[in-house]
């Protein structure tokens, strides 16, 4: 059985292994190249990827695409591409981290109701 943990990234694993014919490499490599995707749902759920986009004002916003690609082809530019995206969404959990402290911090911070005086306790 596979084991998986909602609300926790997990990189990649391997399932399973298998032995493919040279027909059958190059038709699944052709399916890569093509950018096929895989989809499966998880307690009826649909497993997603996040992704991240450049808007017009060039900050960087992270989204999810349901499904994952079945592979990826490598080019000379990957090792740019994979560190930027690394970087970027360093910087997406930091800013979510971020906002969710100030949330805590707000639901936190006691609450001054009008009219009433604030005690002193020394």
């Amino acid at each position: 059985p596979y084991t998986f943990d909602m609300g926790k990234n997990q990189e990649c694993k391997i399932l399973c292994r298998k032995k493919y014919d040279k027909e059958q490499i190059q038709a699944f490599a052709l399916m890569i190249e093509e950018e096929y995707r895989a989809h499966f749902l998880l307690d009826n759920l649909p497993v997603a990827m996040a992704v991240f986009h450049e808007n017009d004002d060039g900050e960087t916003i992270k989204a999810y695409e349901t499904g994952y690609p079945l592979g990826h082809v490598v080019t000379p530019d990957d090792d740019k591409k994979k560190e930027e995206q690394r970087r970027r969404l360093l910087r997406a959990d930091e800013d979510e981290e971020e906002e969710k402290r100030k949330d805590d911090d707000d639901e936190e911070s006691p609450k001054k109701h009008h009219g009433e005086e604030e005690e002193d306790d020394g």
